[in-house]
Formats: C-alpha cells, sequence, structure tokens
C-alpha cells in the first residue's frame, strides 16, 4: 500500500473517530453536538470524498454503538448532504457566518425530516398532517436548542478549528 492510500485511511479513521467522541462528549447535553461544525471544517480541510468516507465510517459506528432505528436513514441523508453542501458554499468563501446558515437550514430539515420518519414508520391512527403536526409541537425546544448549538458552534468553532486542520490537509476544497 503506498504512502498516499495510507495516509487517506489515517486521516478517515481520524475524522470518523473524532466525530463519534465528539458526539460521546456531548451526549449528556440534549440536543447540542459538535458533530456538525466538525464535518463542516473537516470538508473545508480534507475534501469532499474524504469527509463521505468518514461520515460513513461514523454512521457505521453508531449502528454498533446503538440500537439500529430510523435515525440510520435521517444521519446518512443529512449528515452527507450536510458534506456536499458545505463543499459547495466552501468552494466559493469560508466565511463562517456564511457556513453556519446552511447548517443551521439542514438542521431545520433535520428535525423535520426525523420527525417524518418515525411517523410514516409508525403507521399513525390519525393523519399524517395531524400527527406530524402533534409530534413536532412536542419536541419544538429541543429543536430550537439543537439548531442554535448547529448555527452557534458553526459560527464559533469554524475560524478556530480550520486554519490548524486546513494545514493538516493541503490543499482544502479538493474533492
Amino acid at each position: 500500500m503506498n504512502r498516499r492510500v495510507s495516509y487517506n485511511i489515517a486521516l478517515c479513521a481520524m475524522m470518523s473517530a473524532m466525530l463519534t467522541v465528539g458526539k460521546l462528549a456531548l451526549s449528556w447535553l440534549a440536543n447540542v453536538e459538535i458533530v456538525t461544525v466538525l464535518i463542516v471544517v473537516f470538508v473545508l480541510s480534507f475534501g469532499l470524498k474524504r469527509c463521505l468516507v468518514a461520515i460513513n465510517c461514523f454512521i457505521i459506528t453508531e449502528i454498533a454503538l446503538y440500537p439500529a432505528q430510523i435515525w440510520i436513514l435521517c444521519y446518512v441523508i443529512h449528515f452527507n448532504l450536510l458534506a456536499v453542501i458545505v463543499w459547495l458554499v466552501g468552494l466559493k468563501t469560508h466565511n463562517s457566518l456564511l457556513l453556519a446558515i446552511p447548517a443551521a437550514v439542514l438542521t431545520v430539515l433535520f428535525g423535520v425530516q426525523t420527525t417524518a420518519f418515525e411517523i410514516l414508520v409508525g403507521a399513525p391512527a390519525i393523519p399524517f398532517l395531524e400527527a406530524f403536526a402533534i409530534r413536532y409541537v412536542a419536541g419544538i425546544s429541543f429543536f430550537t436548542i439543537h439548531i442554535i448549538s448547529s448555527f452557534a458552534t458553526v459560527l464559533i468553532l469554524t475560524p478556530i478549528l480550520l486554519p490548524p486542520l486546513a494545514k493538516l490537509g493541503g490543499k482544502a476544497n479538493n474533492i
């Protein structure tokens, strides 16, 4: 195995481990997470392909740690979409505000997505929209915390984490 392949494997393993450890470290805080900002800085520092590999290794690790449920599909969609959108935004700018906005919007959509998927899988006895409204309103405080934490962590931590990680990654924004 050549050095480049070994480097890429080690880098993806490091990113996946950081996502897992970061999530576990903050698991005691309801809906406050570090995964979003880590994905943002990983995409900008190490490129989209490497980050997608790390994200999916992280998801596989989560499946090994927790019982499989609908969140697996939600994670696959959400985190991979986040990486692609951050990569596209990152082609133009590394401005933390312009990166925090799509992170917050995708977090809003994650709340909608998980609520909708849970209702669809649960086959509610009441109509979908009514069941969705009840379930979403019941979790609105958690969704609000999640949205604010995603926005704030990307806004505040991206300028701090990006410079040292970009040095490790070499050319930022590579696919």
